[in-house]
């Protein structure tokens, strides 16, 4: 982490910088603003501390040219009781946040630490839109197209979206499509495995807590949701979440407050929810593992992703995207090798499809690959069972009807 602190009083400026780097934040400090931003222009950092009154320049004239040099900079005011006015000024103009003098290191580096991760997700969604430009669920089948127009549907508004659906179906894709062409746009974009944390950190991650709460930390923490203000969270395996999670997640959904982990104070958080199961919840609700209330509001607009067994007419199109994505343009499958591919069960979906066709493209050095050069195990009886949760209760109106076709999600097209 680099840091630029502009202070004309050199006892605080020498005192900031002692403070920062005893905590291995690598800072350097100016007295003079013009000389910092001649510095700034130079070598550009990502955070920049700043006196609101300083000789020569302004802090908010320095503000606006440290933003007009790069926008994602984190511009930390520090300013006396009678200058808080001109404090909040500048959050206007685009500060990062301010403190006030003298400034109390834990709570700077709390500061520090959100500037440097929300500066991570904005990098982080600049190579996703880079990722993501034209990308869209690959496939022809009617059944792919109704997802589409499903996923197209739901980022034209600010619902939240529950995608349900088999591992390797696609629910991160759906999910980041969602994000990237809606209004959000350009804001943060964060993804939680529910299933991978244990209850307590989750709960802090989610909400953040205040320090003292846990004994093994002195210090608070500003939770995803907070921090993702006017993004959007997504919450994978959502199923996972414990009741007092539950909880905290409904009072968000409904009122938008975050409640962190440990405090009676409660603060707001502008986010869109999208979460994601593999597993049945309104049966979870019905068994009383999750709670019905939160059922309901997470599935607002769901969108059943299918497994790739109803929809294996689509296997020649993503066989040859997956080779066009790897530098393998002219490789082709014979039509016993495709046979095959299209009498496999496919129990991982299109991530394991995704697979077989990537150890094709290195173990295959022909550019025509044929049955028999396929991995023995897609050849053999599947002995796998495959998810059967998809209940009426929870997508009344999202099954293939007789033709194939999903008919209308709850009344949308």
């Amino acid at each position: 982490m680099q840091v630029l602190i502009v202070e004309d009083e050199e006892t605080s400026r020498d005192s900031l910088l002692n403070l920062l780097r005893d905590q291995g934040i690598e800072a350097c400090g100016f007295g003079d603003p013009a000389q910092a931003l001649e510095f700034y222009t130079r070598s550009p950092v990502p955070i920049v501390i700043s006196d609101i009154c300083t000789s020569g320049m302004s802090g908010i004239e320095f503000l606006c040219r440290i933003k007009a040099v790069d926008p994602d900079t984190a511009v930390i005011l520090v300013a006396a009781l009678e200058e808080l006015s001109g404090a909040v000024e500048a959050l206007k103009k685009g500060a990062f946040d301010y403190l006030t003098k003298p400034p109390d290191i834990n709570e700077l580096i709390v500061l520090l630490e959100r500037a440097m991760y929300l500066r991570q997700i904005r990098e982080e969604n600049k190579s996703l839109r880079k990722n993501l430009a034209g990308a869209s669920m690959m496939g022809e089948s009617a059944v792919v197209s109704f997802v589409r127009n499903a996923i197209q549907t739901a980022a034209s508004s600010d619902l939240p979206v529950l995608l349900a659906g088999e591992t390797g179906t696609g629910k991160d894709l759906a999910a980041r499509i969602i994000h990237e062409t809606s209004a959000r746009f350009g804001h943060p974009f964060v993804k939680i495995s529910c299933s991978r944390y244990s209850s307590t950190v989750l709960g802090s991650d989610l909400f953040g807590h205040e320090p003292g709460t846990f004994s093994d930390t002195s210090q608070g923490k500003k939770g995803m949701f907070p921090l993702a203000h006017q993004g959007t969270v997504y919450l994978d395996d959502v199923d996972d979440l414990t009741p007092d999670i539950q909880r905290r997640l409904l009072r968000l959904l409904d009122d938008k407050i975050v409640e962190p982990v440990g405090s009676i104070e409660e603060t707001s958080a502008d986010v869109r929810i999208i979460a994601s199961t593999k597993k049945d919840l309104t049966g979870l609700a019905y068994q009383g593992r999750s709670r019905e209330d939160l059922c309901l509001r997470l599935s607002v607009y769901p969108i059943l992703l299918p497994p790739l067994r109803q929809h294996k007419e689509d296997i020649p199109v993503f066989v040859r995207s997956f080779w066009d994505r790897m530098g393998h343009p002219d490789k082709t499958l014979t039509e016993d090798g495709l046979r095959i591919l299209e009498d496999y069960p496919w129990p991982g979906n299109v991530r394991e499809l995704k697979n077989v066709v990537e150890m094709l493209a290195v173990s295959c050095r022909s550019q025509v690959v044929t049955g028999e050069e396929l991995p023995a195990r897609l050849t053999q009886e599947s002995e796998g069972r495959w998810a059967s949760w998809i209940v009426k209760d929870m997508f009344p109106l999202c099954l293939p009807g007789p033709d194939g076709v999903p008919h209308a999600i709850y009344g949308h097209p």
